[in-house]
């Protein structure tokens, strides 16, 4: 069985994504919360994860159980690094912002000011596609399946007997160049004359109209900074974001060199993904831990609260600000996640964050903004795929976050 690349994940979010409701479990303890998830894991089938509860001024409980490599029985570790999927959008967000800040553009520059090659919907060639569509999913640019899988890059040294890295090159995934980039993968995909150019990389709407998530549109929001900032995206992350956070084993992956410390991925049935990467990787590619991902976290919830940080206390208002008034969303939009700051989802249960699912790879991550209280659940095991929505381990998924949210609700000062 063909194991899809998804990035957000989209199927039953709305049971895990309860962050804080009343409490229904009691804990005399953080050790009994380790034994409820110890044992939840023993008879789960993820591998490894790692969870976090954390307010703007403390971690009041992190944890790893599990492992990261199950061969070598290495344990899994809230140091532990793994891909993060689509939580790394979060990231492009905070860069949009800080580049807005910069002075570098705004959220109604036309993209076409300033890539050096026009994007034209073909349908509607007049229409102005603008920052703010890409970073609220409005842009009309799609992500066609058989473009797409064409942005991972299949490592050269997976071994050729996997039989999961035949069963991806079997369903068109990999492109077969080890150094595939994000400016020639965007270009491939959205020039007219363009490799992997299609009519059908547009939907049939004008810019603003309708909402359709969209990796390639998040990983064109990041190629926009690099173009005006003259660093990479990676560099310009490191310097505004990694680097002031203390971050210092977080990065983008951009090459097959997998950082010492990280996770193998399993699908549901624990066979190992072969080792991959995307060369639109700011849509999905973040690596990082759960500790180090608890830092940023803990700096966003600060940023909400009115505090100067990575951005400035204007620019936080602008990260999490709305982008749909009221009465006004976009035809397209999930009424469980009726709107969206930069590139941050508003559920609508209050909470907000992002979620992500990859191959190998489940990761939450989410604030309730009056509790100040944020939650972060990572695991190197498929949660779901296309083929048949959820796997077996969604349920087990479900069951951690249900106990670190009661657990947060119950621990709050």
């Amino acid at each position: 069985m063909i194991y899809p690349i998804i990035r957000h994940l989209t199927f039953l979010t709305a049971c895990l994504l309860t962050l804080i409701q009343p409490a229904f479990a009691q804990y005399s303890s953080a050790g009994a919360l380790t034994a409820k998830l110890e044992n939840i894991q023993k008879k789960s089938g993820l591998t490894g994860f790692a969870v976090a509860v954390v307010t703007p001024d403390s971690i009041l409980y992190q944890h790893a159980f599990g492992f990261s490599d199950v061969a070598a029985q290495q344990p899994y570790t809230v140091h532990t690094l793994q891909p993060i999927a689509s939580v790394s959008k979060t990231f492009v967000g905070v860069a949009i912002v800080k580049a807005i800040e910069l002075g570098l553009f705004t959220l109604e520059t036309p993209v076409n000011d300033i890539l050096p090659f026009p994007i034209i919907n073909p349908d509607y060639p007049t229409a102005v596609i603008r920052v703010k569509h890409l970073v609220s999913h409005t842009s009309g640019i799609t992500d066609r399946p058989e473009a797409f899988k064409k942005g991972y890059v299949i490592c050269d040294d997976a071994t050729r007997g996997n039989s999961l890295l035949q069963q991806l090159l079997k369903a068109g995934y990999g492109n077969g160049d080890n150094r595939y980039t994000l400016p020639a993968y965007l270009t491939d995909y959205l020039q007219a004359t363009g490799k992997l150019y299609s009519k059908k990389n547009f939907k049939k709407a004008k810019p603003g109209t309708v909402y359709e998530y969209s990796n390639v549109g998040t990983a064109l929001a990041a190629w926009l900074i690099a173009l005006k900032s003259g660093m990479t995206f990676p560099e310009f992350s490191s310097r505004y974001i990694f680097t002031p956070l203390k971050m210092e084993h977080t990065s983008w992956r951009t090459s097959c060199e997998s950082p010492a410390g990280m996770a193998q991925l399993y699908d549901e049935a624990g066979n190992v993904y072969p080792r991959y990467r995307e060369a639109s990787y700011p849509d999905g590619g973040l690596v990082t831990s759960c500790s180090e991902l608890s830092v940023y976290l803990q700096e966003m919830i600060k940023g909400y609260t009115g505090k100067d940080g990575l951005l400035k206390k204007e620019s936080y208002k602008l990260l999490y600000k709305p982008m749909f008034p009221a009465g006004e969303a976009p035809k397209g939009i999930d009424e469980k996640e009726p709107n969206i700051g930069v590139l941050w989802i508003h559920r609508m249960n209050g909470v907000i964050g992002h979620t992500g699912s990859d191959a190998g790879v489940g990761a939450f991550m989410f604030f309730k903004p009056e509790k100040q209280l944020g939650l972060i659940l990572i695991t190197n095991t498929d949660i779901e795929n296309m083929q048949h929505g959820a796997t077996r381990q969604l349920a087990d998924f479900v069951a951690v976050w249900k106990e670190i949210g009661d657990y947060g609700k119950q621990v709050l000062p």
